[in-house]
């Protein structure tokens, strides 16, 4: 143990005079032969050395080709997945518990039939008019409705004027006032056309339903 702390103190005092001793006149203290200082060196002596080293640059290395990194897409696979389907039984099966579950049990009551029935006593039912649907004015032949477009130029030209009344086979008017089912022909449905004014293109008149008429 002794030794090795000896040892050390050693380092560190030959350290200490290294550090502390002056520097020396000439730092390169080994030269090796054959070679000249630049300090003995004159100026011939740089100008014969300049002469006789070529001025050409260094040759230059080639630098390696370095290619732009470009990342591969993922192989495409054509193969298309299967679809896990559930089986359609144990569906089923599951749909009828649940709709079971959700459907309230009703008791019905048993039909008493020793009363007979009573013919002559049932009310009479009340006769209904079974007619059809209104009409549209766009069922009827040669009426187009208008484009939502024409609305927002014709919206503020249209003016109010005569009555007409149309139907599948009969085209009546014009009316002063609104045609009631007194003054049309019967046996047949009517749409109630006003006349609003006409297209500056085609001269067509523009009309609006005011009305149905059954006759």
């Amino acid at each position: 143990m002794n030794r090795v702390h000896d040892h050390r103190l050693e380092q560190l005092r030959a350290i200490e005079a290294d550090l502390l001793s002056p520097p020396p006149e000439d730092p390169f203290q080994s030269f090796p032969k054959g070679w000249i200082r630049a300090a003995d060196l004159k100026t011939e002596d740089w100008d014969r050395m300049s002469r006789e080293r070529s001025m050409s640059p260094p040759p230059r290395e080639p630098s390696p080709v370095r290619r732009v990194m470009r990342r591969t897409p993922p192989r495409h696979n054509n193969r298309v997945m299967p679809i896990n389907v559930p089986e359609r039984r144990a569906a089923r099966q599951l749909n009828a518990v649940a709709r079971r579950a959700r459907t309230p049990v009703i008791r019905r009551q048993p039909i008493q039939q020793n009363d007979p029935m009573d013919v002559e006593n049932i009310p009479p039912v009340p006769a209904v008019d079974l007619r059809r649907r209104p009409l549209s004015p766009t069922q009827l032949p040669g009426v187009r409705a208008i484009p939502k477009d024409f609305n927002r130029y014709f919206r503020g030209l249209l003016t109010p004027g005569e009555y007409f009344a149309k139907s599948q086979s009969r085209y009546l008017g014009p009316f002063e006032t609104m045609p009631t089912a007194a003054t049309l022909p019967a046996d047949d449905e009517y749409i109630i056309l006003q006349r609003m004014g006409r297209l500056p293109d085609s001269g067509k008149s523009i009309f609006r339903q005011v009305g149905n008429v059954s006759t």
